[in-house]
């Protein structure tokens, strides 16, 4: 009977926490949104309110639901990348430190690189279509993967990597058993953040060139001054990188339920 009570109580914790807050901070921020049209009295050229903006997104659903996928398979495509070869490259970095040396300087200059330049570029190189923006999402992505992962894998204690060498292990069975869990709170810390870069590398593509796609209708909106389709537009593409967001943290609490963060938040501390 405790148990069960301990348990309802926990759930009622992660309601709050994961629900009820984000939704109270949500409605807030479209109040204070509506109030300001409001009493400001601004023209819908100038700001739509937010029941305006939300209007538009059901009024034009059908062109929503035909330029979305396309966005979403870039986000996707650009973020699978970024994990495979960012958790690859953090792998090359932690066993050799002769590579982190080589490839620590190319990862900052790849950062420093202001993407909305490079996209041209891309779209010379690998034409006008899909690609280029899949490339995008990568690059901008990768970065807090490889970071995130490497520092995760690096921080493992010295003591568990002695324990595990003590019992005659070999280098790839410390790495196994030691850095690579050890990484994981890491490598999910740095793939929340990456989506979100995922989600603006899709759109930055688009913006640059194409013919669907959300960036493609933020474009159209603007040299049509239609400022309903541009915010109904920013609402949909934030509602896909939340979305996106919390898939990897639901991934996470199923990969890492023993990590300290959700024993804490569950009350099992």
């Amino acid at each position: 009977m405790k148990t069960a009570h301990k348990a309802q109580a926990g759930w009622g914790r992660l309601l709050t926490a994961e629900v009820i807050y984000p939704a109270v901070a949500i409605a807030l921020l479209l109040t204070v949104w509506q109030l300001t049209v409001v009493i400001l009295e601004l023209r819908t050229t100038f700001l739509p309110s937010p029941t305006a903006a939300f209007s538009k997104v059901f009024r034009s659903y059908d062109t929503f639901l035909t330029h979305a996928p396309v966005t979403i398979f870039e986000i996707v495509g650009g973020y699978a990348l970024s994990i495979v070869l960012g958790v690859a490259t953090a792998f090359v970095m932690v066993w050799s430190r002769v590579m982190e040396k080589i490839v620590s300087p190319i990862l900052v200059f790849l950062q420093t690189i202001p993407y909305i330049s490079v996209a041209p570029l891309l779209i010379i190189w690998f034409g006008f279509n899909i690609a280029p923006k899949i490339v995008v999402s990568f690059l901008m992505s990768y970065f807090p993967i490889v970071v995130a992962t490497a520092a995760g894998m690096n921080a493992v204690e010295n003591d568990m990597v002695d324990m595990v060498r003590s019992m005659s292990a070999s280098k790839w069975q410390i790495f196994w058993k030691s850095r690579f869990p050890n990484s994981l709170p890491y490598f999910f810390s740095g793939a929340k953040v990456a989506v979100a870069f995922a989600t603006s590398g899709a759109i930055v593509g688009e913006y640059v060139g194409a013919d669907y796609g959300l960036g493609y209708l933020i474009v159209l909106s603007n040299s049509d001054t239609n400022s309903e389709l541009l915010f109904a537009t920013i609402i949909v593409v934030s509602a896909i990188g939340i979305g996106f967001f919390w898939l990897i943290h639901w991934v996470e609490k199923l990969c890492i339920p023993w990590h300290v963060a959700f024993r804490q938040e569950e009350g099992r501390l």
